[in-house]
């Protein structure tokens, strides 16, 4: 994904992929993944089952945490608009 973003912010400034700066030594950890199976309240069900509207539904929640080694060589990254 971020090879990806990288590709299109070269597109974005005209240059080549080596030419655009990056995050070298990046670390993503998830800190929170949480899967729930959610019922929907009685009243709300009764008002709209007739719409399709499921009892229960799935609900997923991840949250991330994205550091940067102090040891890393890497270079601040640009704005994300080109100047």
């Amino acid at each position: 994904m971020l090879s990806h973003e990288r590709n299109e912010r070269a597109k974005l400034f005209g240059k080549s992929v080596e030419e655009t700066p990056w995050a070298e030594g990046l670390t993503v950890r998830v800190v929170s993944s949480v899967e729930k199976k959610l019922e929907t309240k009685p009243h709300f069900y009764r008002a709209f089952k007739e719409q399709g509207y499921p009892a229960e539904f799935n609900y997923r929640s991840k949250a991330g945490a994205y550091t940067r080694s102090q040891f890393s060589s890497a270079r601040a990254l640009p704005p994300t608009t080109p100047t």
